[in-house]
């Protein structure tokens, strides 16, 4: 059996650590500031798709310009278990009177109503 054997002298050193960094801090910059700017890209397109009317088509729908949304037009406590509202609908306002206790709505419209458009919305 033949062993090897070499001199303590002609071990070799350790390992040596790397001094620089595997990834610079220019490509980290550069990286960043890339996908800094196709986010505002991105964001720069959905609202000019938004402002022309694109979104409508993909079903993405804010408020239909031709409907009037309903409106909150005020709100008062009327003690600590009712609240009254004035809310807006199509031109027409209607008192609603909510209580918690009773977990009741009552709902009437406010002014002349039409016959025509009896009834809450």
């Amino acid at each position: 059996m033949m062993l090897l054997s070499l001199p303590a002298g002609a071990s070799s050193a350790a390992i040596p650590y790397r001094t620089a960094p595997v990834v610079s801090a220019g490509s980290i910059a550069l990286s960043m500031s890339v996908v800094v700017l196709v986010m505002v890209a991105l964001v720069a397109l959905v609202l000019i798709a938004r402002r022309r009317g694109w979104l409508g088509k993909l079903g993405v729908n804010g408020i239909e310009a031709g409907r009037a949304p309903l409106e909150l037009r005020a709100s008062r406590r009327l003690s600590v278990h009712s609240t009254a509202h004035v809310l807006s609908y199509q031109g027409r306002e209607f008192l609603i009177v909510e209580s918690v206790r009773h977990t009741a709505t009552s709902i009437s419209p406010i002014g002349d109503a039409d016959p025509d458009q009896e009834g809450a919305p």
